[in-house]
């Protein structure tokens, strides 16, 4: 199993998703389904963009964790990880 966490991404306030098997993300739109695929592809790859802070907070806070080992990033709103 994967968990991802993600606080003050993009349109997401604060959440959690377990992936085991076959995930399927729905929702309304803007509801953050593509800001959560973001938050995974950029907490894996450590790679992220200006405009991923959440509007009004200083920084974002990201958690992956696959295997027994979490990774963890947190970025500022003006750029620092």
């Amino acid at each position: 199993m994967v968990t991802l966490s993600t606080r003050n991404f993009q349109s997401i306030v604060d959440a959690t998703i377990d992936v085991d098997g076959f995930t399927l993300l729905v929702g309304e739109t803007s509801a953050g389904k593509s800001a959560f695929l973001r938050a995974l592809t950029a907490s894996t790859g450590n790679k992220y963009r200006s405009g991923y802070v959440r509007y009004g907070e200083k920084e974002l806070e990201t958690s992956f964790v696959a295997d027994g080992r979490t990774f963890s990033t947190r970025k500022s709103e003006g750029g620092g990880t």
